[in-house]
């Protein structure tokens, strides 16, 4: 739905926003954390959808959120980089799944 596609354009926008930094530290990681964080919980707030689609939103979200999780916990900056490519991918494939 919009407000789900909208929330999604603000994840990317965070992801985009932090692959600038050439060189992110480990606090950077974990701000990256607690700002993915903060907008996952807020399209899980604000999300209406029901049946399939939202079973199928679930499927596509559970990994993010556990990369979100990941990030916080990051043993160092080279993981912390495996975690982001693999949330940004993730991020990117939405549009492969749903419109």
């Amino acid at each position: 739905d919009s407000i789900t596609n909208h929330n999604i354009v603000n994840l990317k926008t965070i992801a985009d926003n932090f692959r600038i930094n050439p060189f992110p530290s480990m606090n950077d990681y974990q701000t990256l954390s607690g700002d993915l964080k903060t907008g996952l919980n807020t399209m899980i707030q604000q999300c209406k959808m029901t049946g399939p689609d939202h079973d199928a939103l679930h499927h596509w979200l559970e990994p993010v959120l556990k990369g979100a999780n990941d990030l916080k916990n990051a043993a160092d900056t080279t993981a912390g980089h495996t975690i982001f490519k693999s949330i940004d991918k993730q991020i990117d494939d939405y549009h492969n799944y749903f419109e």
